[in-house]
C-alpha cells in the first residue's frame, strides 16, 4: 500500500519539475487541486504558437503533454509532440505513467482518481 502512495508522490513531484501542457482551464485547475504548482500552458490558439510558448517556458526543463486520454486528447498530444520535439525536450513517459496509475480518461478527473486511490489504500490498510 505504501508503494502506491509513493508512486503518487513521485509522479506529482516529477510533474512539478516540468512544464505541463493541458487542454484547458479546468485541467489546469485539476492539477492545482492535487498540488501541482509548475508552469502550465493551455492548448488554445494555433498549435505552432503553443509549442513555441511551451518551449520558451521550459527553459531547460522537460515538457509533459498532459492532454486527456480520449481520442481527441491523443490526437492533440501527437500533434504537439511533432511540433515540440525539434525545439524542446518532451517527457513522453510521464503521461503514460499517469494514465496507468490513475486510470482516468480526462485530466479533470485526476483529483477524484487520486482520492479514490488513496481511499482504496486506506481501506486495505484497515483490513
Amino acid at each position: 500500500m505504501k508503494q502506491a502512495e509513493k508512486r503518487i508522490g513521485k509522479l506529482l513531484a516529477e510533474l512539478n519539475s516540468r512544464v505541463v501542457l493541458v487542454e484547458g482551464k479546468r485541467d489546469e485547475q485539476a492539477l492545482a487541486n492535487v498540488g501541482v504548482a509548475t508552469q502550465v500552458v493551455k492548448f488554445s490558439g494555433k498549435p505552432g504558437k503553443i509549442a513555441e510558448t511551451a518551449a520558451e517556458a521550459a527553459a531547460g526543463r522537460r515538457v509533459v503533454l498532459l492532454y486527456d486520454f480520449d481520442d481527441e486528447g491523443e490526437r492533440k498530444a501527437a500533434e504537439m509532440l511533432e511540433l515540440l520535439q525539434p525545439i524542446a525536450a518532451v517527457d513522453r513517459q510521464l503521461r503514460k505513467r499517469f494514465k496507468q496509475l490513475f486510470g482516468c480518461r480526462t485530466v479533470e478527473q485526476l483529483p477524484h482518481a487520486i482520492e479514490r486511490l488513496r481511499k482504496d489504500i486506506n481501506e486495505r490498510k484497515n483490513e
